[in-house]
């Protein structure tokens, strides 16, 4: 092969491969951009049903607990996570913290879910609305609700 087709060759791979490399370098800086949302919510459900809303441009530490178990979600720096579980093995607190619409942190043994929803939409579940207030904190501190604004 001569040096001509050599270099044909690389130019051709460059035109092709950088122009790729461009659009795919936009594509993940827009896609970005386009989840995070001003204004959003962490929506934390438990087994029993409860659900509970935390901003996240709001410091805050949220214990929910329940028959099947115990968990601290906390937000911080507009990002959340399950920072504490009392289950065997605790996969949920090794999850990134998350602030994006649409991303979900869930604990399998304790059925608690965390959801990013845009501001607005907290109350929506599955296109339908639903109950979002915090039920009231009981007497006892084991009954399941403490949350503490930082």
């Amino acid at each position: 092969m001569s040096s001509f087709e050599t270099k044909r060759i690389w130019a051709s791979i460059l035109v092709v491969a950088i122009p790729l490399v461009l659009a795919l370098g936009a594509q993940a800086l827009i896609g970005m951009q386009a989840n995070a949302a001003p204004g959003a919510m962490a929506l934390v459900t438990d087994g029993e049903g409860r659900v509970w809303e935390l901003p996240l441009d709001t410091d805050a530490t949220l214990t929910v607990t329940t028959s099947l178990g115990s968990n601290t979600v906390e937000v911080a720096q507009g990002k959340v996570m399950v920072a504490h579980a009392d289950c065997p093995g605790g996969d949920c607190t090794f999850h990134t913290p998350i602030s994006n619409v649409g991303e979900a942190i869930i604990c399998l043994p304790h059925h608690l879910t965390v959801t990013i929803r845009a501001a607005g939409q907290a109350g929506e579940a599955d296109g339908q609305a639903g109950d979002t207030a915090a039920p009231e904190a009981p007497a006892s501190p084991a009954g399941g609700l403490d949350v503490v604004a930082d």
